[in-house]
């Protein structure tokens, strides 16, 4: 009598990913198609895991899953990137990797250069690297200013780091005296951040 294996969650995905390459692969032909195939695909493995295409290299293509910063999705990217089959034109990453700080964001209207953005420490209770960020012409109600340090922070440090390493996170508008005080440029943080963290 034969025993049949119980295909996992993340094996059905990838299954489908193999079997459905070439649709996916002509994202950039028929973009709201694949998007939206992608999601629903990831959202039976998971809910609230998103994915990004980065850019080719060598010939393969970068997709990247996403835990879009909850943390308690960390274990589920894990689960479903190291599951993945060797595949020969795709590269797949766990969570957003860093980019860099060279970045213009435009977030539904609000547009933010990395130049606008400076920070200092705020007092650390744990292993964790709490933050204070001033940013030029920052309105206090707008939420988009929180969403966007996200994302300058992904960017800067990568997804992971963001969710295990960074504290609290505060926001304030940056004072016309900002040159005089202990406040540095957003690009020097990613310095600041591989110093504090060298040794663990």
């Amino acid at each position: 009598m034969g025993f049949f294996k119980i295909k996992s969650k993340e094996e059905k995905f990838w299954e489908w990913f193999v079997n459905d390459e070439k649709f996916i692969a002509n994202w950039k032909n028929d973009q709201d198609a694949v998007f939206q195939k992608l999601i629903d695909k990831l959202r039976e493995v998971k809910k609230d895991l998103c994915f990004e295409f980065g850019p080719a290299k060598n010939g393969k293509q970068e997709i990247v899953i996403s835990a879009d910063g909850i943390i308690s999705l960390i274990d589920s990217v894990k689960a479903l990137v190291g599951s993945a089959p060797e595949l020969k034109d795709w590269k797949v990453t766990a969570f957003r990797p860093r980019v860099g700080t060279d970045i213009k964001l435009n977030l539904g209207g609000l547009e933010i250069d990395n130049s606008d953005i400076y920070f200092s420490f705020l007092e650390s209770t744990n292993n964790r690297l709490p933050l204070q960020f001033y940013i030029k012409d920052y309105q206090e109600n707008d939420k988009r200013y929180m969403a966007a340090i996200f994302r300058f922070l992904d960017f800067a440090l990568g997804e992971y780091d963001v969710m295990t390493r960074i504290g609290e996170i505060k926001i304030t508008g940056l004072p016309a005296n900002h040159k005089e005080l202990a406040v540095h440029e957003f690009s020097k943080l990613p310095d600041y951040f591989n110093r504090k963290f060298a040794n663990s």
